[in-house]
């Protein structure tokens, strides 16, 4: 394995690490980011037989493992905003707030533009 592969290997092992970290503060964006970036860095970092070493494997791992807790937290969130009444009415009154109108007059106005 050349030094170059080990690297890669590495920074695959760290952002997977990284990955893992920023789904536990519940960001939505950053375990993609850092997930995506090992996982590319783990299959850049294969030697001649194909295969990339354990640091790589490793990391590739958790960040998939990062971006699957990930997915279920944001479908999670999703489901629950919009099948618990409380909490639809917090976020229609916040949407409101921000825009002007309520969540269902935005999406009807937006499907009739769109048709």
């Amino acid at each position: 394995m050349t030094r170059a592969n080990n690297s890669m290997s590495t920074a695959s092992l760290i952002l997977g690490i990284l990955a893992c970290i920023s789904t536990a503060f519940m960001t939505v964006y950053p375990p993609f980011i850092f997930g995506g970036l090992s996982i590319i860095c783990g299959i850049l970092s294969r030697d001649r037989s194909g295969m990339p070493d354990h640091n790589a494997r490793a990391g590739m791992f958790i960040s998939a493992m990062g971006m699957t807790v990930n997915i279920v937290i944001v479908a999670f969130s999703v489901y629950s905003v919009f099948h618990n009444p409380e909490q639809y009415a917090v976020f229609d009154e916040l949407f409101k707030r921000f825009y002007g109108m309520d969540f269902e007059t935005f999406t009807n106005s937006s499907l009739r533009n769109i048709i």
